[in-house]
């Protein structure tokens, strides 16, 4: 198979369908330590037995990953969805779940980045394709963070005490592409620019999140999201957005 028609398999299916993957964690220290036992069993790169109070149920999903699988091979299966983006796709990344079962690991990484996770590995790989067609076409890649907080958009490019005052509205141009209004966008010129705007977006969160904890509000449960968008002119022009939730 040649990468044009590799190309054309992977954007086909990205087309067509919402994948859903299943990643199962393994077990932490605190949990061995207080006697827990697993209720999960990966049973093929399908399945997923989970043992609950009524007995043993199946779940299929379109790809399973079991505890011993790594950040590389969960990568793998998002690394064509970048590909897709540079050929004019809209795509979407997010995690699921609750607290604890693993959604930054997994989208971010460890702390130390010793482990980096889909986020960090797909920069890298929109740099690398960028990299590999400089000579076709010009490349410009812009991105946006916001967070969703009480049915509010807030801007986490701006100090959290600007961004509670700033109006960001959701809507679409004139090409039907989606966009927030009124959001602050940066540009980054390579993975590790693009990786310090979002590790600055994530300081301006936790800056927020302390200061209510100081003033003594409750902070419920956000949704944080980023928009990067890769603007290419050569033969034609094209909008691109690959999105990271």
């Amino acid at each position: 198979m040649t990468q044009e028609d590799r190309k054309q398999a992977v954007n086909t299916v990205v087309a067509r369908k919402i994948r859903v993957f299943c990643r199962i964690r393994p077990m932490s220290k605190a949990e061995l330590g207080r006697g827990s036992s697993r209720v999960t069993e990966r049973l093929d790169d399908y399945s997923v037995a989970v043992d609950t109070p009524r007995g043993l149920k199946e779940f299929q999903y379109d790809k399973v990953f079991g505890t011993t699988s790594s950040q590389e091979d969960v990568f793998q299966d998002v690394r064509r969805l970048i590909q897709s983006t540079i050929d004019g796709f809209n795509v979407c990344v997010f995690a699921y779940g609750q607290t604890g079962s693993g959604k930054t690991f997994t989208m971010v990484g460890d702390k130390e980045l010793k482990n980096p996770g889909i986020m960090p590995r797909a920069f890298r790989a929109i740099f690398d394709i960028i990299q590999e067609n400089a000579s076709k076409f010009h490349f410009k890649v812009s991105t946006y963070m916001l967070e969703l907080y009480n049915e509010r958009l807030l801007d986490l490019f701006v100090f959290p005490a600007d961004a509670v005052g700033k109006k960001i509205e959701i809507k679409k141009d004139k090409k039907g592409l989606v966009f927030a209004h009124g959001a602050e966008t940066k540009e980054a010129a390579s993975a590790e620019e693009l990786f310090a705007l979002f590790q600055q977006g994530c300081a301006n969160r936790h800056v927020a999140a302390t200061s209510m904890c100081r003033a003594g509000l409750h902070r419920d449960p956000v949704q944080w999201f980023g928009f990067i968008t890769l603007v290419t002119v050569g033969t034609d022009v094209r909008s691109l957005r690959h999105t990271g939730l």
